[in-house]
C-alpha cells in the first residue's frame, strides 16, 4: 500500500489552521471528508469529522476536553482501533500528499504519534496574537479574555517544545496579505507538495481573520508569560528563510 506523505497541521485555535490547511488541500494535499462551511468559518475549518470527535473522547477520557486540555494523554485499545482505521482510509487514498488539521493534535499529539510509527510524517504549525486568538473565541464561545490567553498558553508552549525538538515549519497569521502568500509558498516547497498551477484565485483572503489590529506593545491586558511565549514564536518565524 502507498503511503505517501503525511503532513500533520498543528497550531491554537482560531490560529489560522484552517486556512493552512485549506491551502494545502488546494493544492492537492488530501484532507478527506472535511467542513467546508462552518458559521464562524466561511470556508469551514477543513477538520474531518472521524478525528475531530475522536480527539473530544479521548480529551474526555482523560478528564479534560479542547478548552480544558488534560496534562496528560492516555489511551484504550478501542482509542487505538477507530485511530488506526482512520490512518488506514487516509492510506488507502494512495495520495502522494494527505494530512490532517485538528488544534487539539497539539495536545493529543503523542497518541497519533504512535498510530503513525510507519508513516513518513512533516508537521507545520501557524500562530497568532494572542489577544487576536481571544477576541476571536471571545466572540465564537464567549470565553472570558483572560481564559482564552491561558488557554492560547497552553496550545503555543506545546507548539514550541514540538518545534524545539523536531525543528518544522511555523507560520504566522498576523503577517500582511502578501507576506502570509509567501508563507504559503515557503510552506508548500519546503513540504515539497508541487503548486498547483491551475489556481486562479488562492484559499486566503483577507476576510478570513475576524480580528485585526492588536500591537503587541499596546498589550497591558496580556500576561507577561504569554507575551513571552508570543515573541519567541515571532523569532521562530522571522529567523525561517521566507
Amino acid at each position: 500500500m502507498k503511503a505517501g506523505k503525511c503532513i500533520l497541521i498543528l497550531g491554537m485555535h482560531r490560529s489560522g489552521t484552517s486556512c493552512l490547511a485549506g491551502s494545502l488541500q488546494q493544492h492537492a494535499v488530501h484532507l478527506g471528508q472535511v467542513f467546508e462551511e462552518n458559521p464562524h468559518n466561511k470556508k469551514g475549518n477543513r477538520e474531518n469529522a472521524d478525528i475531530l470527535n475522536l480527539n473530544n473522547d479521548l480529551l474526555a477520557y482523560n478528564g479534560g476536553s479542547w478548552d480544558s486540555p488534560p496534562s496528560e494523554i492516555h489511551w484504550s485499545k478501542e482509542h487505538e482501533k477507530s485511530r488506526d482505521a482512520i490512518i488506514t482510509g487516509f492510506l488507502e487514498s494512495k495520495s502522494d500528499f494527505w494530512g490532517f488539521k485538528d488544534p487539539r493534535n497539539l495536545i493529543t499529539f503523542e497518541f497519533w504519534m504512535d498510530g503513525l510509527r510507519n508513516v513518513k510524517i512533516n508537521l507545520i504549525g501557524s500562530y497568532r496574537n494572542p489577544l487576536l486568538a481571544a477576541k476571536s473565541l471571545n466572540a465564537r464561545n464567549k470565553m472570558p479574555m483572560g481564559e482564552g490567553m491561558s488557554l492560547w498558553g497552553i496550545y503555543n508552549k506545546k507548539l514550541i517544545e514540538l518545534y524545539e525538538t523536531k525543528n518544522f515549519p511555523i507560520v504566522s497569521f498576523d503577517v500582511e496579505v502578501e507576506k502570509y502568500k509567501r508563507s504559503i509558498d515557503w510552506v508548500l516547497d519546503t513540504l515539497e507538495v508541487p503548486s498547483n498551477p491551475n489556481i486562479t484565485e488562492r484559499f486566503f483572503d483577507e476576510s478570513l481573520r475576524h480580528e485585526n489590529g492588536a500591537d503587541l506593545a499596546d498589550f497591558t491586558e496580556v500576561p507577561d508569560a504569554i507575551k513571552a511565549l508570543y515573541r519567541q514564536l515571532n523569532d521562530i518565524y522571522q529567523g525561517q528563510k521566507i
